[in-house]
């Protein structure tokens, strides 16, 4: 939505440089624009990073993991002593 709108400025500036005779446009009104559609842009539309759900997940996993790699060491050198 409001990245529709940020398009919806940039191309009536766009079509006003465009309706001049000269065909200058003002920077002033355009770089401000373009800067914060590239912010916009940027945001990610889902509320959680796909990283940090996966570096979550391992968090969850590792130490039980780890806890069951102990005990499979330990019945393995009970059965070799």
């Amino acid at each position: 939505m409001e990245l529709e709108k940020i398009n919806n400025k940039i191309e009536k500036i766009t079509r006003q440089v465009s309706d001049q005779k000269d065909g200058a446009f003002t920077e002033e009104e355009i770089v401000p624009l373009i800067s914060y559609k590239r912010e916009i842009t940027a945001i990610p539309s889902w509320p959680f990073d796909v990283s940090a759900i996966t570096r979550l997940g391992f968090y969850l996993v590792i130490p039980p993991l780890t806890w069951m790699g102990i005990a499979l060491m330990e019945k393995m050198l009970d059965l070799f002593i």
